[in-house]
């Protein structure tokens, strides 16, 4: 296993990501954890997904909504990493 550091997360955002994991009853690493694997492994079984009640609630507002937020993670701050 490898693993991940997340720099620059602004208040807001670990703010919500608290919030949601806390919603979830997991940890911040397992709701991240699990958030890429459904990300990023559309073509895998997945043993199990706490996002099950999720699953056909969002309509394309939302939709939209979450994609544009995450859009900001495509950006490399290079201030950052000099």
């Amino acid at each position: 296993m490898k693993t991940l550091t997340v720099r620059g997360v602004d208040d807001a955002l670990y703010e919500h990501l608290r919030q949601e994991s806390s919603i979830l009853s997991v940890s911040m690493n397992r709701f991240l954890l699990d958030s890429l694997i459904q990300l990023f492994a559309k073509n895998k079984v997945l043993a199990h997904s706490d996002f099950d009640r999720y699953l056909s609630s969002w309509d394309e507002k939302n939709y939209q909504e979450v994609m544009g937020v995450l859009a900001d993670f495509e950006k490399i701050d290079q201030e950052l990493w000099s």
